[in-house]
């Protein structure tokens, strides 16, 4: 993590632990609908989930819906299907439905979505829980990895070992130029200040969201391996070995088949 690293945990910009450092729990985060699930059901309930849940509903239930971006999710999924490619989904929201998120950005403060027409961003939070849903009813060759936080995410791409590897060379450049630190210094709290933002749950690093779609015949997308049980892990193995055989044969008829190496 390094040093960098150590002094965000001291002041909480990282939450209690690392990604690497936490017991790996939900071993089988991929979205699979299942009986009483609310995802489950028929085919035009699952790609438009929200209709099932609003059923069940209490009375005075209040959520905001948008049937575009389960629309758009489902798209993305079988295009994904059909190209065995991959989607990747970046945004701010929940892994649920809100209530209350819509809102207006100016000049990048808060407004009333209504204060000024025409002058303002107007946003809501993505509902990813109705996102996955809607890409897991293309069907089992696609799949669909649970939201992970930005935190999470950036951290598991190496962000804090990246930014230390930087400063390390800057002060290697300062020291060659007869320099004695001082810049480097300066970067280090500039690096500190734009890490923090990044990854602190009280700013950037929990409320945006990283959710990976991809095909089982290729490999699950870094950095969300983590998120698959052993069994899916086999499976996404396998599948990856049965479309490297079809991809051979493809390409060089009567080759053959690619042996696994152990």
């Amino acid at each position: 993590m390094g040093k960098l690293g150590s002094r965000l945990r001291e002041h909480g910009a990282l939450g209690t632990a690392s990604p690497m450092e936490q017991v790996e729990a939900e071993t089988s985060n991929t979205s699979r609908t299942a009986p009483g699930d609310p995802g489950a059901g028929t085919d035009s309930e699952s790609k438009d989930p929200m209709a099932r849940w609003m059923s069940a509903a209490p009375v005075g239930t209040r959520v905001e819906y948008s049937p575009s971006a389960a629309a758009l999710a489902h798209e993305l999924a079988v295009r994904v299907q059909v190209t065995r490619g991959l989607a990747l989904i970046v945004d701010y929201g929940y892994d649920r439905a809100s209530a209350h998120s819509l809102r207006g950005i100016r000049k990048h403060a808060f407004t009333h979505p209504l204060e000024t027409p025409g002058e303002a961003d107007v946003t809501v939070d993505v509902d990813f829980r109705a996102a996955r849903h809607a890409a897991s009813a293309v069907g089992g060759d696609v799949r669909v990895s649970r939201p992970m936080d930005q935190s999470e995410f950036l951290q598991r791409m190496a962000i804090l070992e990246r930014a230390q590897r930087a400063l390390a060379c800057h002060l290697k450049d300062e020291k060659a130029s007869g320099g004695g630190g001082e810049a480097t210094e300066e970067l280090r709290v500039s690096l500190e200040a734009a890490l923090r933002r990044l990854l602190s749950p009280a700013e950037m690093g929990s409320l945006y969201k990283f959710m990976a779609i991809s095909s089982t015949g290729a490999p699950v997308p870094t950095p969300f391996e983590h998120l698959l049980s052993a069994g899916e892990r086999k499976e996404a193995e396998q599948a990856m070995m049965q479309e490297r055989e079809r991809t051979t044969r493809k390409r060089h008829p009567g080759a053959e088949p690619v042996m696994p190496d152990f």
